[in-house]
């Protein structure tokens, strides 16, 4: 992108800046209302990621940044797809725990893509091409397994409001993912132009936006369930407790003085 021409590039900065805000407030509203809910925590670290890898996906920062500086971005980028997965998962099942195996499929996944940018792309070796076409196509397999994740389970939630919107971050996610792959692998050296990755923050701030409107309005109770209700005590312990009356006290009478 020509420096003679900084508009565009004010365009891209401002947009990256709102959508790294909102991807942080998401993250301080996720955290505060519900610290202890799985769907919340992956939440928390979805957004976390996502405000990295627009810091990282500045077409400025990818032209003339080092590899070595780009490579724990990319790593991050990369193993945002796997958090959304999970997320996809936590979201349409209350009772999801997450288990070793996210984060072991978190770890492949970044430290492929880091790999990648740090010393297998350009290096010549056999096990480039492969390596490569294999991160290039993660984020396309967790975005359809995000997608037949909450299929599976659309259904069974019975909030009207609370399902459609947890439909929306789904199917919008997965929609804005296969349509950045399509973009990147079309673009050189799967990097977005200027003015493609100008519409890259543009999409996935429309979608941000959308979700921290719903959650900010509603204090996120149409994203996950209710907290369950303390258990009321039982009758007998609320019943008050009659007054006891003193027991009347009885005086001694005195003692008689012995005659002399």
């Amino acid at each position: 992108m020509p420096l003679s021409d900084p508009a565009p590039l004010l365009l891209d900065a401002a947009l990256r800046g709102v959508l790294m805000a909102l991807l942080l407030v998401l993250a301080l509203v996720l955290g505060r209302d519900r610290p202890r809910l799985p769907a919340a925590r992956v939440g928390v670290a979805l957004a976390l990621g996502l405000a990295l890898q627009v810091a990282g996906s500045t077409p400025s920062f990818e032209a003339w940044a080092p590899r070595l500086w780009q490579a724990p971005l990319v790593a991050v980028a990369a193993g945002n797809a796997v958090l959304f997965w999970v997320f996809a998962r936590a979201l349409f099942d209350d009772d999801f725990a997450p288990r070793p195996l996210h984060a072991v499929a978190w770890a492949a996944v970044a430290l492929l893509a880091g790999a990648n940018c740090a010393v297998l792309i350009g290096s010549g070796l056999a096990i480039a091409p492969l390596t490569l076409g294999l991160q290039r196509a993660a984020p396309l397999v967790f975005a359809l397994l995000a997608m037949a994740a909450a299929a599976s389970r659309w259904r069974a939630d019975l909030v009207e409001r609370r399902r459609r919107l947890r439909a929306f971050i789904v199917g919008a996610g997965a929609l804005y993912s296969i349509a950045m792959i399509g973009a990147r692998w079309q673009s050189p050296r799967w990097q977005l132009s200027g003015t493609m990755a100008t519409l890259d923050v543009a999409l996935l701030l429309a979608i941000v936006a959308v979700v921290a409107w719903r959650m900010l309005r509603l204090a996120g109770s149409d994203l996950f369930p209710a907290a369950a209700p303390r258990p009321a005590l039982p009758e007998a312990v609320l019943a008050p407790v009659p007054d006891i009356a003193p027991a009347p006290t009885v005086e001694s009478p005195p003692l008689a003085r012995p005659e002399p």
